[in-house]
């Protein structure tokens, strides 16, 4: 596998994406951001394969959906998604 391009500003990053298939996209600018923590993961990995079984990557609202039994309602950023979430982690710790 060949190393992936690396870019050091968020438009040279969409352009590199929008260059790496007929129809890819550029890149949102908190994916860009969180570009060397995906790196730095890809290559624990492939330094350390043993972990490959145990290493999962999973959405924030997907852990909020289970805690909570049911999706959330309010949107994160406002007061009611804060306290919805909140009150989903206050079930397993203690508050």
């Amino acid at each position: 596998m060949s190393p992936l391009p690396v870019a050091d500003k968020h438009q040279e990053a969409c352009r590199v994406s929008r260059a790496s298939a007929p129809h890819a996209k550029g890149i949102s600018r908190q994916t860009f951001n969180i570009l060397p923590k995906i790196r730095e993961a890809d290559d624990l990995l492939q330094a350390c394969p043993e972990l490959r079984p145990v290493v999962r990557e999973i959405h924030p609202e997907l852990c909020f959906y289970e805690l909570a039994g049911r999706p959330m309602t309010h949107r994160k950023a406002s007061q009611g998604g804060k306290d919805e979430r909140r009150a989903a982690l206050g079930q397993l710790f203690l508050t």
